[in-house]
């Protein structure tokens, strides 16, 4: 998926995959700086570019809507949980409203997660 949003020599994507470890050893941003001769912040502003790229892109919304049944059993469930949401029905109900939302950022906020 990287190598269809981004170029080879991208910036964002090396710092993505260093930072994120998915060569094997997971980079700090002080690392990553150090590496290419920037600040820390210039790495950190490469990763933000580049995650934003990703969301942006049609790869990233395949890859979201591919795991999307995964994140909300994961992340959202366990939040509804927390936060009272003990009733089937509007576990159902808000599952199904999620599926209207172009954001699950939004949802955690009309919910005040």
């Amino acid at each position: 998926m990287l190598d269809r949003v981004f170029n080879p020599d991208d910036k964002e994507k090396n710092a993505l995959i260093l930072n994120h470890g998915l060569n094997g050893h997971e980079y700090t941003l002080k690392e990553i700086s150090g590496l290419y001769g920037v600040s820390p912040e210039r790495a950190r502003q490469w990763t933000a570019k580049g995650l934003r790229r990703i969301r942006a892109s049609t790869s990233g919304n395949e890859l979201m809507a591919k795991y999307r049944d995964e994140y909300v059993c994961n992340t959202l469930l366990p939040k509804l949980l927390k936060h009272g949401q003990r009733n089937p029905y509007l576990y159902a109900q808000k599952l199904e409203d999620l599926e209207d939302l172009e954001s699950i950022d939004y949802y955690f906020d009309m919910l005040g997660l």
